[in-house]
Order: structure tokens, then C-alpha cells, then sequence
């Protein structure tokens, strides 16, 4: 997260003129090219909701993209066989999760909504419409969204409170909405009150996660916090973290392993993953060094992003240009420099947002929620 907001700022503008320029799905007629077929989305109670998905390592950004299982076994450049372009104005998403079901909820870069793509509409090679579209006056430039146990879905606003001023707000129960445009009013609120070192800590606020626990977990440009029973929330709430950490790097990503450790995206000179183990046992200002600071074996991305584990336990980082893969990751301590043990090249159409955590589906036994 440099250039105060992202440090891929540059390469993503970059990477959106050349997609506008080699791909249709960026024209502003929103026309899809000649050769993709418009697949009208089945509802999600007809059996054909439950169609298999190809892609199995997904992430946002240009498009919805993902890679298959197959592509996950070994290094290749040839990119992600799987893209999924929404039928809407803008072909470019923030963050995306997936549901028990298998649907895909993202968020457009344009329109301040949340929407909801039927897993019948996840086969690639269509341009598929939303049957759910959330609005809210309490969306203010979204960034990255998760589930809760509970099915309550929590969002990260990026300009919540003020320009660059995150907050956070919880939509209950939507996840059995019925199709259409609602405009829903969230069941809470957190912001970062008045306080000026509180306000601070919610400057560019990017990730959101869930431990093993129920914590919430909220990540910012300079600091990473945890909040206790967040379903207990109720309205405007001011922020009173029960943990933070901030150990003077600028972070962009969240998640948490199989055994609940949380796994943070770093960088200062270079960029790293961070690893605490025990992470609901952090208390006040976290003063302990991470368990693990694991330097990212690449010397060509701008930003290192989303993260997700895999059935094996292997961690897989998104990067600007590429995704790696890390084997047995529970195994680092100290500062450590592996080599990736797969690498999948991304081409300039199809790069990763910031904000996009990875996501496998179907979601790996053992973790945590999206």
C-alpha cells in the first residue's frame, strides 16, 4: 500500500488500459465480443444452481478469474483459464467471497453495491447477471468483504468516515436473500471515532477476516486489529480493538490457517507474510515479533495481496505479476526466505486487486470462512 492508497497504482492503470484495449468485456457499451455467449442465470433454486465450477483458485480483479486444479500442480505462464465477466458497466472487482452454496459474492469498482453471482453463472466464457444486487447509503467505496459464522456479511469501506477513512459495517442475514436490488441499512458500524491515533489506524483500510474464535480481524495501511464477539455489535459503534499490531510496515492482506494462526501481507523494502500463532491471545498494543516473517521470493511484483490456504495446508500469495505457492508454511519460524514451489504467471488482463483475498471453491476442510 504505497502511493498513499496502492502501491500497484500505476501498474494497475496501466494493466486497465491494456485490457480495455485487447478485451470487449471493458467497453463502455458493455457489449460482450461476438464470441461469448450471454447465458441467462438460473434461479437459485433450480438444480442447475448446482452445476460443477472449473475454477478452483480464484481471485478478483480484472474480471473474476481463476485457475483450475489442474493449473495449481505445476508453474506455468499461461495465466488463469477461467474468467468470468459480470454483465455490468464496469468489468473490474475489489474482493470477492464465496458462499456456503457456491455462489460468489464481489464488489464492482463503480456503484458502491455488493453482488451476488449464482455458481450456475461461474463456467467462464459468458458474461453472467447478477440476481442480487445490495445497495446501501452505509457503502462507501467498499473494499473487501467476508462472511461470518453466522452468515452475516461484513464489509470494509475504504472512504467510510472520511476520505481514505475506513469503517465497517455488518449486513445480517443476507445470505438468503431472494433475488433483486434491496437497499439494506447495516446492523452495525464500527469507525474510528475521534480519536486522532484511532482514526490513523483506519487510513486505508483493505482486509477483513475471521478467526477460528469468531474475532474479527480488520487490516489497514499501518495496522492490523482485532475485535471480540462482533456479533454483538448493535448500531454506530466506536472502535475499542482488544489487539493491535503495527510493526511499521504497510499491510494489504488477511488470513487465517487451519490451526488459527493469522497470516498478514507485508512490505517495507521488500515484502514479506507475517505469521501469529495464538492470535486471540494478543492483548493491547502487540509488542511480541511475529512467529514467522517469511520474505516473498519475487523481485518484480508492485504489491503482494491476498492470500488463501489450500487442503494441503500450502499457503498461496497473490502478487501483482504472479501467484506463488508456499509448502508447509506451519513450518517457518523466524525470518525465512523459501523459494515458491509453484509459480503461476498473470498477464496484464489478468491482474489481482489489492483487495482480492485468494479463494479456493470448493473452500478446503478445516478453515476458517472466507
Amino acid at each position: 500500500m504505497m502511493d498513499a492508497r496502492r502501491p500497484g497504482a500505476f501498474a494497475l492503470t496501466l494493466a486497465m488500459f491494456v485490457a480495455g484495449a485487447a478485451a470487449s468485456c471493458t467497453d463502455t457499451n458493455n457489449e460482450p465480443a461476438s464470441t461469448y455467449r450471454r447465458v441467462p442465470v438460473s434461479s437459485l433454486s433450480s438444480p442447475d444452481a448446482a452445476a460443477p465450477v472449473p475454477g478452483y483458485l480464484w481471485f478478483a480483479g480484472s474480471e473474476l478469474n481463476a485457475f483450475t486444479h489442474e493449473q495449481t500442480l505445476a508453474s506455468s505462464d499461461k495465466g488463469p483459464a477461467v474468467m468470468v465477466a459480470p454483465s455490468l458497466l464496469t468489468a473490474t472487482f475489489h474482493d470477492l467471497v464465496f458462499d456456503h452454496d457456491g455462489n460468489v459474492w464481489t464488489i464492482p469498482i463503480m456503484g458502491d453495491e455488493i453482488i451476488r453471482i449464482p455458481r450456475s453463472g461461474l463456467a467462464g466464457d459468458i458474461r453472467p447477471l447478477a440476481d442480487l444486487t445490495i445497495k446501501s447509503s452505509a457503502l462507501k467505496s467498499p473494499q473487501a468483504l467476508a462472511f461470518d459464522d453466522a452468515g452475516n456479511l461484513w464489509v470494509v469501506n475504504y472512504n467510510g468516515t472520511s476520505a481514505s477513512i475506513a469503517s465497517i459495517v455488518r449486513f445480517d442475514a443476507v445470505r438468503g436473500l431472494a433475488p433483486g436490488t434491496p437497499t439494506l441499512e447495516p446492523s452495525a458500524t464500527i469507525g474510528p471515532g475521534a480519536d486522532k491515533a484511532m482514526i490513523s489506524r483506519f487510513s486505508q483500510g483493505s482486509a477483513v477476516a475471521f478467526d477460528t474464535d469468531g474475532h474479527l480481524w480488520f487490516g489497514s495501511a499501518s495496522t492490523v486489529m482485532r475485535f471480540d464477539s462482533p456479533s454483538t455489535l448493535q448500531g454506530t459503534v466506536i472502535a475499542t480493538p482488544a489487539a493491535i499490531i503495527s510493526t511499521g510496515e504497510a499491510y494489504a492482506s488477511l488470513v487465517i490457517d487451519g490451526v488459527g494462526s493469522l497470516w498478514i501481507t507485508a512490505t517495507q523494502t521488500q515484502y514479506f507474510v507475517l505469521r501469529y500463532d495464538s492470535p486471540g491471545k494478543l492483548t493491547g498494543i502487540v509488542a511480541e515479533p511475529p512467529k514467522a516473517r517469511v520474505a516473498l521470493p519475487t523481485s518484480s511484483a508492485t504489491f503482494a495481496g491476498g492470500m488463501a490456504f489450500d487442503a494441503t495446508g500450502s499457503l498461496w500469495v497473490s502478487m501483482s505479476n504472479q501467484i506463488l505457492k508456499l509448502s508447509n508454511p506451519s513450518n517457518m519460524i523466524g525470518n525465512v526466505s523459501p523459494g515458491a514451489d509453484v509459480v503461476l504467471g498473470l498477464p496484464p488482463t489478468s491482474y489481482p486487486d489489492l483487495a482480492s483475498k485468494l479463494a479456493f471453491w470448493p473452500k478446503p476442510p478445516g478453515l476458517p470462512l472466507f
